[in-house]
């Protein structure tokens, strides 16, 4: 039987994590077509190809955006885990 030393797996497992916000409706402007086209398409590459777990945010409110990056920023995190955010918006 072989023993493995479980710090030693646990360090080497890496989560990469993508949050991916896109807004297309706005109030003061006509909407646009491509936000959340371009955040799904990101997101099913970043899985497919890449490994990432990925989160979609769709035209969140202000307290729903702040909600959202609070629960990453709580996140524990390995030394090695990665997270991408991808923020899709007209300015």
């Amino acid at each position: 039987m072989v023993y493995r030393d479980l710090s030693t797996t646990l360090s080497s497992f890496v989560i990469n994590y993508v949050l991916l916000i896109a807004t297309d409706s706005y109030d003061e402007m006509q909407k646009l077509s491509n936000t959340i086209f371009d955040a799904t398409t990101i997101s099913t590459e970043m899985e497919e190809n890449y490994g990432f777990e990925t989160e979609i945010v769709i035209n969140p409110t202000r307290n729903t955006l702040l909600s959202v990056i609070r629960k990453y920023s709580k996140r524990l995190y390995a030394d090695e885990d990665q997270l991408f955010i991808f923020y899709c918006r007209a300015w």
